[in-house]
């Protein structure tokens, strides 16, 4: 469950965050007893890494996003502060009362659901089956790493 319920915004933000397209995946995981202790998300492409992280078993849970390419870099730490490095580092942080549903991107899609259904439009859902498609590979993969 810590894929689908926590690591999967973590996916979807690399995605969204990738400048160009991902030619190469690859995961690393550690899972005992079951449990998955931490996993490890890199997507590369034509000038560009993005990695993603997320770590139960480090003193504290943590979730790291990082892309660079393209004479830059964007750090996404624990999806509350973005921190750009393109030139000098800066730093922007959500703030301390912000609801869950607004930092997850929940509040986001069902406005944009809601818009759509208010403008009669069909909504396409393949960008979110792309993440989903993608964080089953990541479980995939991290069964076959511990097996």
């Amino acid at each position: 469950t810590m894929i689908l319920d926590d690591f999967i915004h973590v996916v979807d933000t690399l995605r969204f965050l990738a400048p160009g397209t991902v030619d190469h995946t690859t995961v690393r995981a550690r899972i005992v007893d079951g449990l998955m202790h931490h996993v490890v998300l890199q997507l590369s492409g034509d000038g560009f890494t993005a990695i993603g992280m997320m770590n139960r078993l480090n003193g504290s849970t943590e979730e790291i996003l990082e892309v660079s390419g393209q004479d830059t870099k964007r750090q996404v730490l624990n999806l509350a502060d973005i921190v750009d490095h393109k030139g000098q580092p800066s730093v922007r942080r959500r703030g301390d009362w912000v609801p869950v549903a607004r930092q997850r991107g929940i509040e986001a899609c069902v406005h944009a659901f809601l818009d759509a259904v208010r403008r009669g439009e069909t909504l396409s859902a393949r960008d979110a089956l792309a993440t989903h498609e993608l964080c089953e590979r990541v479980v995939r993969e991290a069964v076959e790493q511990t097996a």
